[in-house]
């Protein structure tokens, strides 16, 4: 059982542990070669003070263990052999003139002290790598432990406003590999923080705007769809418990998307927040009214294009919103007005515009696609109003402009949803056409029954013979085979 009573500062103590990376061990091994490179003055001191350290602490094993490693024993041998200076011949036997052995000249002691300075050092390097190795480990089974307490507490104490403290490491460390803590961490967030049932309340808004900021940064140099979907999960969960400061931070994400040529801002990341959150996101309605205007500070076509899938979304509930009470009508007849104005102003660039990579007819179809949508909700909101909100008049001169454009002349498909559009408006005869057809099918068909029944021959009946029409009146007649 996870307690709610975990204070901030144990928290804290568990992110700094996780978020301690293996640069530290990287950067001892880069300090290692660094060494290897130092002038030969220097290295021999620090070969000094290591044969020191090393000695210390073979005393210390010494004491602790009456063996020594057999490995190092054969390599201290062999340093003192190749000096000239043997420890015993190979039957264990002592050389008859050991005595004069004892006794070393100048030439001597430097070979030796080279050759065992060398294999002291060798050992002191790997029992530097082997130590490195056993930390690394260590530390890798301690976060594996952390990330495991944070998986429950996640899971059990979601309405806690410190468990937004978990989501940022949560993130970097996403955000930093691939390997196992990786994937865990991201499990943690795939599992925990978008499928949580509560969020937390009582959330102070400085904080979670510090939080939400953050994230959106993380947003923004996301690398991978998958990454960017985790960082939307994380703002939606924070956007449950601070709706004031999330609308702040998506107006933001929103403005640096639509404006920058830079910006890696995937658009499922604003999307998905105007999905989940429609009653907050119609704020954003007015700044993308400006932002999709031709003229306007959309960046690109493509982009312009991406900020009328967005309110795209939101008109699809814009008719509930009004009927809940959370959108007034005359607000939202407002933005539709606005955004009609809009559409018919690409539409009139496209058809004046020759630059083949700018609104491609792929784009110009999600374009009139809106204005369908944005039709639609003027019929549910205004009725017989919505020909007057969309300036039907004007529809009427874009559409001739784009069956007449260098280049939108032949984009038949967007033709089509032009009527379509004026037929939702009442202005088109698309519908009278077809029922025109209806009624000629019909009348046709009228016409080849009658034409059947009149080509069809009448039965005829067999007369009986003279004689017996007494007998046969009011009998049926039988006829021969």
């Amino acid at each position: 059982m996870v307690s709610s009573a975990l204070t901030a500062s144990s928290l804290e103590h568990l992110i700094v542990q996780l978020e301690q990376s293996a640069a530290v061990a990287e950067e001892d091994e880069e300090d290692e070669e660094d060494d290897d490179e130092e002038d030969d003055d220097d290295e021999e001191d620090e070969d000094e003070e290591e044969e020191e350290e090393e000695s210390d602490d073979d005393e210390d094993e010494d004491d602790a263990n009456a063996t020594v490693d057999p490995e190092f024993r054969r390599r201290v041998a062999e340093a003192l052999q190749v000096s000239g200076v043997g420890l015993g011949g190979e039957d264990g036997e002592e050389d008859a003139d050991s005595d004069d052995e004892s006794v070393w000249d100048d030439d001597q002691m430097m070979k030796v002290d080279e050759q065992l300075a060398a294999v002291f050092k060798q050992r002191a390097s790997t029992n530097k790598r082997s130590d490195l190795k056993n930390a690394a480990i260590e530390s890798l089974h301690f976060k594996n432990r952390i990330l495991d307490f944070f998986d429950i507490y996640a899971r059990r104490q979601t309405a806690n406003p410190l468990v937004l403290d978990i989501i940022l490491p949560l993130l970097r460390l996403v955000r930093a590999g691939s390997g196992e803590l990786a994937n865990k961490a991201a499990g943690v967030l795939r599992t925990r923080i978008a499928k949580a049932a509560h969020a937390p309340s009582n959330v102070d808004d400085a904080k979670a705007k510090e939080l939400l900021a953050e994230i959106h940064r993380q947003a923004q140099r996301a690398a991978n769809a998958e990454f960017s979907s985790l960082c939307s999960s994380a703002s939606l969960f924070v956007a449950r418990a601070a709706p004031g400061p999330a609308l702040d931070a998506y107006r933001a994400t929103l403005t640096d998307f639509m404006t920058r040529k830079g910006s890696e801002v995937r658009p499922s990341f604003v999307a998905e927040y105007i999905r989940r959150h429609p009653a907050k996101a119609w704020s954003l309605a007015p700044d993308l009214v400006k932002l999709v205007a031709p003229g306007g500070s959309g960046v690109n076509a493509y982009r312009q294009t991406q900020g009328y899938t967005f309110l795209g979304a939101l008109f699809q509930q814009v008719p509930q919103l009004v009927k809940a009470g959370d959108v007034a009508q005359a607000d939202a007849e407002k933005v539709i007005s606005q955004a009609a104005s809009d559409v018919y102003g690409t539409l009139e660039a496209a058809a004046a515009s020759t630059d083949a990579k700018e609104w491609k007819a792929d784009r110009l179809k999600e374009v009139v696609k809106f204005a369908l949508q944005l039709a639609r909700a003027a019929k549910t909101l205004a009725g017989d109003k919505a020909a007057a909100l969309l300036d039907a008049p004007r529809l009427a001169t874009v559409t001739e402009q784009i069956k007449a454009g260098q280049r939108t002349k032949e984009m038949k498909s967007i033709h089509q949803l032009l009527q379509q559009l004026a037929a939702v408006l009442g202005t088109g005869k698309p519908k009278e056409k077809k029922a025109g057809k209806a009624a000629a099918k019909e009348a046709n068909g009228d016409a080849e029954a009658e034409a059947e029944t009149e080509e069809a021959p009448k039965p005829t009946k067999r007369k009986a013979p003279s004689g017996d029409k007494a007998k046969t009146k009011g009998k049926k007649v039988k006829t021969a085979p």
